[in-house]
């Protein structure tokens, strides 16, 4: 299922990912700093989402208070707990997404 979201508080304007039985794949950015988008979008694909989310978790970026790689994480948990793909009794630690869909 793709997930879509509008993003706040960093360079990218949205984000987009598919999650299938648990996993994360074809994760893309729209603007942000694209070398650094494109490694974390082929690092995480492929990847357990909830397992992509508990790394990327509170990264910072500098000062500011928000991070490319935090709010994937907060995506990708706002998308798991939508459609229910939770996988092995994994917990969810995110909080809501700064975007919404």
């Amino acid at each position: 299922m793709k997930h879509t979201f509008r993003l706040k508080n960093v360079c990218p304007k949205a984000l987009s990912f598919e999650l299938k039985d648990g996993l994360i794949d074809k994760i893309e950015f729209s603007g942000g700093c694209p070398g650094n988008l494109i490694a974390i979008a082929k690092l995480a694909s492929g990847e357990e989402a909830l397992k992509v989310a508990r790394r990327l978790k509170d990264v910072p970026c500098g000062s500011k208070t928000a991070s490319c790689p935090d709010e994937l994480a907060k995506c990708i948990y706002k998308a798991v707990k939508k459609s229910g793909a939770k996988k092995n009794g994994d917990s969810e630690n995110g909080e809501a997404a700064s975007g919404k869909k």
